[in-house]
């Protein structure tokens, strides 16, 4: 994805345009291993 560049500052707000909430969610409690 583009959205994936280190240190940019916009990564936020394209993914919440990119993914659902729910997706959104979903992946950061991946990431933070919940």
């Amino acid at each position: 994805m583009q959205a994936y560049k280190s240190g940019d500052p916009g990564i936020l707000g394209q993914a919440v345009a990119t993914f659902t909430q729910e997706d959104l969610v979903s992946n950061i409690k991946q990431l933070i291993g919940i």
